[in-house]
């Protein structure tokens, strides 16, 4: 019966969540509204966000890319043991032309794990 009592506070204990370190760029919503559609130059971007995750071309358009930022977080739980684990990705997109950001957007996407969890669309901003 110990052994039992033991065994079940043990379980119960580690029932918490447990987020694992982000890896990638995490962008504020603080600095998000420092950078204005139309106004902000690509060179500031890159001096406070640093290298993009990723960037593309857009092809037949003058002078016209995307920077992607992304952040990764793994969120995990006693059922880990299970495969029960939630990845966040949160992506943040500048349309840059002709040095100047066009337009940004935020994105998040959430893969469930095995009992739940969706997906939560961004929103742009012009």
């Amino acid at each position: 019966m110990r052994t039992r009592l033991l065994a079940t506070a043990l379980l119960l204990g580690s029932a918490g969540c447990v987020s694992t370190e982000p890896s990638g760029i995490r962008i504020g919503d603080t600095t998000m509204e420092q950078i204005k559609a139309g106004k902000t130059p690509e060179t500031w971007v890159l001096a406070i966000l640093g290298e993009p995750s990723s960037s593309a071309v857009i092809e037949g358009e003058d002078d016209v890319h995307v920077l992607r930022y992304s952040m990764v977080q793994e969120r995990t739980g006693l059922l880990s043991l299970f495969g029960s684990s939630t990845v966040t990705v949160s992506t943040v997109y500048f349309i840059i032309r002709k040095g100047v950001v066009e337009s940004l957007w935020a994105d998040r996407a959430e893969t469930p794990g095995l009992f739940g969890g969706g997906e939560a669309p961004g929103e742009k901003r012009d």
